[in-house]
């Protein structure tokens, strides 16, 4: 796919899904901790941060993860966001799935979702997130809606990558619901392997533009701390990651609202490899490599 193409037909498509609908709170944000960490800075996040923002950078796994993500909302006990998703890298693409709880006890939001990525380019990667979103009220109506969710990165040099993703709902139910669109555009920047820094403008349908900004910084290979500001919502973040035998990750965020309060959440990642058998298949093809004879002795 042209690059070129790629940014006309994406940004025809925002233009287009930041009508107005009714704001909802569930999509003000990304989640997971590496997201929550940085603000909700994500558009540009790959690997699995990605299973809970842009799924444009789920292309990049390359071993198959499940992960779970609890978040709670400004220390309320009955204000809660619970997640848990898998991905699986194949030849021709990635497929995750994945379900999510969002909102009080008594009239909660829940998602059933399966998303598909694929590297379109050496540069580019496109996803497409489709979910059925229920949601439920105390004495109110049920309400049920498909959500469909666009994703695209690409790398434009060694040390930037952009993404841009689109969140809408489709049918007549989204103005009942309160279902809002939303386009998020951001990048990354990497000014080392310890050092980056990520900025996201997120125009939801019901407000003028969000800016998000991020930085993460690994001081060892094995830890990563992360933060992130969204002055315009008054919101500070920051988060700290621990990888363990390169196969399992675990987050611990802290997201403080200067009205609403502190929020707590935690994202346990678990990896499984995938590469010895590549590896175990290669020393053998060069085990049947025939070698020279040594030259014989005149």
């Amino acid at each position: 796919m042209n690059l070129k193409n790629s940014f006309i037909t994406l940004i025809f498509c925002g233009s287009f899904v930041s009508s107005y609908v009714h704001a909802q709170f569930s999509f003000s944000a990304f989640s997971g901790s590496e997201a929550s960490g940085m603000a909700g800075c994500g558009a540009a996040t790959t690997g699995d941060g990605a299973l809970f923002s842009n799924p444009a950078g789920l292309p990049e796994l390359r071993k198959a993860l499940v992960a779970l993500n609890v978040e709670n909302k400004f220390l309320l006990p009955s204000l809660n966001h619970c997640q848990i998703a898998a991905a699986l890298p194949t030849s021709l693409m990635v497929i995750a799935a994945g379900w999510s709880r969002h909102g009080i006890n008594q009239g909660p939001e829940q998602k059933i979702w399966a998303c598909f990525g694929k590297k379109t380019s050496s540069r580019t990667s496109l996803a497409l997130r489709i979910s059925y979103l229920t949601q439920m009220a105390e004495g109110y109506q049920t309400w049920s809606s498909w959500t469909t969710e666009l994703g695209f990165q690409s790398v434009v040099s060694s040390s930037v990558r952009v993404g841009i993703y689109i969140f809408h709902p489709f049918g007549l139910i989204q103005a009942q619901s309160g279902l809002e669109s939303r386009l998020k555009a951001g990048f990354q920047y990497r000014l080392s392997d310890k050092l980056s820094l990520s900025a996201d403008i997120d125009k939801p349908a019901w407000r003028s533009w969000v800016v998000r900004t991020g930085l993460s910084y690994s001081p060892v290979p094995m830890v990563t701390i992360r933060a992130g500001l969204a002055p315009n919502l008054g919101i500070t973040s920051g988060s700290i990651s621990y990888l363990w035998k390169k196969n399992t990750n675990i987050s611990f965020v802290v997201v403080v609202h200067q009205n609403l309060g502190m929020s707590s959440g935690v994202t346990f990642v678990q990896r499984f490899s995938s590469n010895k058998s590549k590896e175990h298949r290669f020393e053998n093809s060069l085990s049947d490599i025939p070698l020279p004879l040594p030259a014989r002795k005149r």
